[in-house]
């Protein structure tokens, strides 16, 4: 039987896993979109998603874990990916 911590985690995984793949794809989907209302729209998603990862790391960071997958920067002190380890390189 799984605790309360562990449900957590999991599912906060399962879903920063999946904002990690829309980011991808929505970054293809932008690139590709011939229509510039469309690419823009993609683009706006792709913002309020980097966002929205961002966020989820800050949680795995209060409550001291990692993000499934990732291992924190230690030149950066961020995560892979994110919007803060862009800003610092």
């Amino acid at each position: 039987m799984s605790t309360l911590r562990e449900t957590f985690l999991e599912e906060l995984g399962t879903i920063y896993d999946a904002e990690k793949q829309l980011l991808k794809a929505l970054s293809k989907m932008a690139q590709a979109a011939q229509h510039e209302d469309l690419r823009r729209a993609f683009e706006e998603h792709l913002e309020q998603t980097e966002a929205q990862t961002e966020r989820i790391e800050q949680v795995f960071e209060v409550i001291g874990e990692e993000p499934p997958g990732q291992e924190l920067q230690s030149d950066t002190g961020s995560y892979p990916g994110s919007r803060a380890a862009h800003q610092r390189t």
